[in-house]
């Protein structure tokens, strides 16, 4: 029996799922996995903030399993940590993993390991597919619950990465070439709260580190947008 050894990853929604899917796929790739037109498994990395953004994962898998009968359907993400019943039920879908734990389809694929990441654990992740480029995801979930909102419960509780290791991640980008680098997260203003920095001292120790070109924002909600911060980046 032929082995299964290749995949090609889809990605709908957020910068965060983005920065997700390209460290997915360059830890696939270590493993000796290979991108493929023609896949052993299908990666769709899911988005579930909108009732459009469900229709569009409905239809792209779908889509999928028409042009693909013999390839193994695995969905990641927002849609599966929400619905994860109903996505195992989709034709072609062989497996699903939630926001939290999406990091687990690596181990799942090269040796067949259960899922051992739980909510609370920060999975981190930089995109590297734009060589001029890259979303850094630093922080994820929220803990504020809206009421309009799914995204609390779809990404979790609030958790950050380490300042020292968003600045080791921050050399690898620049020993890439990449000249831009957006820091991504659901709320960045929540970087660091609970376990003792903040993003203003991240901010600090980056402009310190003076190897990026440009240093982009993203996704931080107005009551956490301090002065000080206003004043460092203006």
């Amino acid at each position: 029996m032929k082995k299964r050894d290749t995949f090609a990853i889809y990605t709908l929604g957020c910068k965060l799922n983005f920065s997700e899917s390209s460290e997915i796929s360059r830890q696939l790739q270590e493993f000796g996995l290979k991108q493929s037109n023609s896949p052993d498994y299908l990666l769709v990395n899911s988005c579930a903030v909108t009732a459009v953004a469900e229709k569009k994962v409905r239809n792209l898998v779908s889509k999928l399993s028409r042009q693909h009968p013999e390839s193994k359907i695995i969905i990641l993400g927002c849609y599966s940590e929400l619905s994860a019943e109903e996505v195992a039920k989709w034709k072609n879908v062989s497996a699903v993993f939630g926001s939290a734990n999406k990091i687990d389809v690596v181990p799942y694929l090269v040796n067949g390991a259960e899922s051992k990441t739980t909510s609370s654990s920060f999975f981190p992740a930089y995109s590297s597919h734009d060589r001029t480029r890259s979303f850094l995801k630093i922080q994820d979930g929220c803990d504020y619950h809206c009421s309009y909102c799914t995204v609390a419960t779809a990404r979790g509780i609030s958790r950050s990465d380490t300042m020292k290791h968003v600045l080791k991640q921050l050399e690898e980008i620049h020993n890439q070439g990449i000249k831009e680098v957006i820091l991504t997260g659901v709320n960045l203003g929540d970087f660091g709260r609970k376990n003792g920095s903040s993003l203003f001292e991240l901010l600090q120790e980056i402009e310190k580190l003076s190897l990026i070109e440009r240093i982009r924002i993203s996704s931080i909600e107005p009551n956490l947008l301090t002065d000080e911060i206003i004043d460092l980046t203006a």
